[in-house]
């Protein structure tokens, strides 16, 4: 249940243990299911910044190349 809390499907009443839609039955889409099902325990990619890797080739060498000014 805590993964439709979070994808806001649903709502927690005051004992916390039950729970209600969060707005019409028929406004909530499968798609909508479907996708908080599927990316529960991924974070949010755009609310934390990823570093990038530089890129390497087969020898481990950065391709990454500097020219000179």
């Amino acid at each position: 249940m805590e993964t439709f809390r979070q994808c806001r499907l649903v709502l927690p009443v005051a004992d916390e243990e039950t729970f209600v839609l969060a707005r019409d039955a028929e406004r909530i889409s499968i798609k909508e299911i479907l996708d908080c099902v599927r990316n529960s325990g991924v974070k949010n990619r755009l609310s934390e910044p990823t570093k990038k890797s530089p890129s390497k080739n087969c020898f481990g060498k950065s391709t990454t190349r500097w020219r000179k000014l």
